[in-house]
């Protein structure tokens, strides 16, 4: 894990519709590929976000929804 990137990323279960964000999605260097997936905590489901963005990005995004 020592040449990924701390990301921030957006999940949706395509099984139960389960939403939810995440601040420890690790990519790439260089790519918004995510290392590894993680759980739902409904069905246990393994998914790879279907968006990544930078942690600050996401901070600034949910500081604007106030």
């Amino acid at each position: 894990m020592s040449n990924l990137r701390r990301m921030y990323g957006y999940f949706r279960c395509n099984k139960c519709n389960h939403g939810w964000e995440s601040s420890q999605v690790y990519c790439r260097p260089g790519t918004e590929t995510a290392a590894y997936k993680q759980g739902c905590s409904t069905c246990k489901t393994e998914l790879f976000p279907y968006r990544v963005e930078s942690p600050l990005l996401a901070l600034w995004r949910d500081r604007l929804r106030l």
